[in-house]
């Protein structure tokens, strides 16, 4: 337990902060999981869809970033993921 009255609020921060952290990493997963799943069913009728679920993850990746949730290497590694999925589908 805490000693001192600084380290009690030190421990509310962390733990407020873990939970924050933890929702908003879940949400960024999800929304990542949509954009792949949305990218693996492309047509021709579905391309404007794509696009603006890919535009939305890359916006949330960044965002996940700026708020000090994700490292700015992974955000980057997960936006060129979905770029080389969805070459792919075109490609085929």
């Amino acid at each position: 337990m805490a000693n001192t009255k600084s380290a009690l609020k030190s421990i509310k921060k962390s733990t407020r902060n873990y939970i924050r952290n933890r929702s908003n990493k879940s949400a960024v997963r999800t929304i990542y999981k949509r954009c792949v799943n949305s990218i693996a069913e492309y047509t021709d009728d579905t391309a404007s869809k794509v696009q603006h679920q890919l535009n939305f993850t890359y916006s949330k990746l960044d965002k996940a970033v700026k708020q000090g949730i994700y490292h700015k290497n992974k955000a980057a590694r997960k936006k060129a993921q979905l770029a080389r999925l969805l070459k792919l589908k075109l490609n085929n």
